[in-house]
């Protein structure tokens, strides 16, 4: 891809920032013998995990609604929503490159489908948040990646170019989602590979 003129760099949280692990997840939460990849897959690609990360559902709600759908107990449910949040530890060097790129003067922005209380336990947790001049919540706005939508409101609400704005993100349909709304994307599997994609691009690094 030749050089851009980016001024703008756009991050997804999980799996790009913090890791997320849904098979971890149901590993720390389960006996070993209910602790399944097809129960991660279910808990986490269910309707009532959709509706969370759309805002229709507190975590409270939520906890209720696996209960009544799925048969966990309280314990089941307080636990899996402890180690949700638990096993968000930082990517080796996301960060750091989140640092250097604003040092050198790019906007860095947040663009995630996420859950509010995990937001604010993020928030509490780490201090990256600050390096973000805006971010886009699909659980404050309603809808999620890879809808054209959520790439517009980004742009909308941040006063954002598009073919001034990169977006990483793990998932290669939400890449495809921002490509098809103008925006440049690229496919995040480590800190290293994203600075390499970044400079080949064009940025310029202090």
């Amino acid at each position: 891809m030749p050089p851009l003129n980016l001024k703008n760099i756009v991050f997804d949280i999980g799996n790009v920032i913090v890791r997320w692990d849904p098979a971890l997840i149901v590993q720390r939460t389960f006996a070993p013998e209910r602790a399944t990849d097809q129960l991660a897959s279910t808990i986490f690609k269910h309707e009532i995990w959709f509706q969370l990360n759309k805002g229709h559902l507190t975590e409270h709600e939520a906890k209720s609604a696996f209960r009544n759908a799925l048969g966990f107990s309280f314990e089941d449910t307080d636990r899996l929503f402890f180690h949700v949040k638990d096993t968000q530890e930082l990517i080796e060097g996301t960060v750091d490159l989140m640092k250097a790129l604003s040092q050198s003067g790019y906007r860095i922005y947040a663009l995630s489908d996420n859950v509010h209380e995990i937001v604010s336990y993020l928030k509490k947790r780490y201090d990256f948040w600050s390096i973000f001049e805006g971010a886009v919540i699909s659980a404050e706005v309603g809808m999620v990646k890879p809808s054209r939508e959520i790439f517009e409101l980004l742009l909308r609400s941040q006063s954002l170019r598009a073919d001034e704005t990169l977006f990483f993100d793990d998932m290669p349909h939400n890449v495809d989602g921002a490509k098809q709304a103008g925006l440049s994307a690229c496919q995040f599997t480590s800190a290293h590979k994203a600075k390499s994609d970044l400079l080949e691009l064009g940025v310029v690094l202090n």
